[in-house]
């Protein structure tokens, strides 16, 4: 489990994340057929949408006879009381479907300097980057 300090006009905040391509590569580990999943979905084009097909990196990853992971961030606001709630974040396998949680940030503690949340979010955002 890492840790993303999340700064902007208000007090520093700190949110416990576990970066998806970790839960991936442990599944990976732990279940040999992903790779043979990957490969079979890659010799049918029609399986994975055309833009993961025309994507920079798989184009040259292609080239080189490397795998991409096909992968998806979803994020979403899931209420968890009455008064409160929180953006749920995850990585979605597309060869399966297979949803591995990413972070919870509750939203009581995203900037209110008129942003709507962005000061608070590009962190988060900047942290998938890594």
């Amino acid at each position: 489990m890492a840790k993303v300090s999340m700064i902007w006009s208000g007090p520093p905040q700190t949110v416990q994340v576990e970066p998806g391509h970790e839960q991936l590569v442990a599944d990976y580990t732990e279940n040999y057929d992903t790779c043979a999943r990957l490969l079979s979905k890659l010799k049918n084009n029609n399986d994975l949408p055309p833009a993961y097909w025309h994507h920079p990196v798989v184009q040259g990853a292609l080239l080189a006879a490397l795998l991409v992971f096909p992968i998806a961030i979803y994020l979403d606001g899931v209420p968890y009381s009455l008064t409160d709630s929180v953006i749920g974040a995850w990585m979605i396998w597309l060869i399966d479907g297979r949803r591995y949680l990413i972070a919870v940030i509750r939203k009581r503690i995203l900037c209110k300097c008129g942003c709507k949340g962005w000061c608070t979010l590009v962190h988060f955002l900047a942290m998938l980057l890594l």
